[in-house]
């Protein structure tokens, strides 16, 4: 468990599936970020259950809690396989991660879009 989450008082709500826990939980800064994200905005991406247990939503509900936000649940949609369910969202959630701070850095303070130019000596 997360030193913070284990300072905070407050354990998961739900276990952790089995397939949930091959990927690695959100750590440091990272982790840290969620919370103060979650704090600010509100839990934007349900967390997702099967057989009872958190299978995608790990590191959301544990920021959840952290931040005094109640999580929402919603159950794996029917004729979905748990294991493609969360390979797919894990690598979709890091491929938009590299995607989404690279359009930002293209992006002025003015809102408009850099040009990008080669250096000219």
């Amino acid at each position: 468990m997360d030193k913070n989450l284990e300072e905070s008082g407050k354990p998961p709500s739900k276990e952790y599936h089995e397939i949930a826990n091959a990927f690695p939980l959100m750590k440091g800064s990272q982790f840290d970020d969620l919370v103060a994200d979650i704090r600010a905005n509100g839990l934007r991406i349900p967390i997702t259950t099967f057989e009872g247990k958190v299978l995608d939503g790990r590191n959301r509900e544990r920021a959840c809690l952290l931040a005094g936000v109640t999580p929402v649940y919603v159950p794996l949609p029917a004729n979905c396989p748990p294991v493609d369910f969360v390979i797919s969202g894990n690598l979709t959630a890091s491929l938009d991660r590299i995607t989404t701070v690279y359009d930002c850095r293209q992006i002025g303070d003015d809102g408009q879009r850099r040009r990008w130019s080669p250096v000219r000596g």
